[in-house]
């Protein structure tokens, strides 16, 4: 005897079959899907339906520490005419803090986590800033970003540049 006989099943209980992209709607990815409860071989299931799955934009895969505490360090990039970096992420409960390594993994003064002012929004374009420096000044160079999270999300960073003209 199947485990649900008897019971009545949502439409998307058993087999679902997504579109080939996500849409972009607003600030989130809309996913439509059709569906029914039954499985591969039981096509006489139903109720069958067309779902929808939204999730925030660019949020399919985020950052968060183990033990509610972690930092993570990134490859080294070029910075050149960076302007400022800007985080999709949740630290509605917590707060992160952003700091600039050089190439030799030394932290930049002006730049390190304790001169970071901390995030604790919810937001897909946060901006990073520090108490008394801007990313406009610094030496072009390699550097390492270096993410502090506590009790807190990320989902995306963005490096965004000066415009040519």
């Amino acid at each position: 005897m199947p485990i649900n006989q008897g019971l009545k099943l949502a439409f998307d209980a058993g087999c679902l079959w997504t579109s080939a992209n996500p849409i972009r709607h607003g600030s989130s990815m809309r996913l439509y899907y059709g569906a029914y409860p039954g499985w591969h071989a039981d096509l006489t299931a139903s109720p069958t339906g067309i779902g929808l799955m939204t999730i925030p934009l660019n949020r399919w895969i985020g950052l968060t520490p183990e033990n509610r505490i972690g930092q993570a360090t990134l490859k080294p990039v070029h910075l050149q005419k960076e302007t400022e970096i800007t985080i999709n992420a949740d630290a509605s409960d917590g707060e992160i803090r952003l700091e600039l390594l050089d190439a030799s993994g030394y932290r930049v003064m002006g730049f390190t986590s304790d001169t970071a002012k901390p995030l604790h929004g919810n937001g897909l374009v946060q901006k990073v800033r520090w108490k008394n420096h801007s990313l406009r000044t610094i030496s072009p160079g390699d550097y390492h970003i270096r993410i502090h999270l506590k009790e807190a999300t990320l989902y995306g960073l963005c490096l965004d540049r000066k415009k040519q003209r």
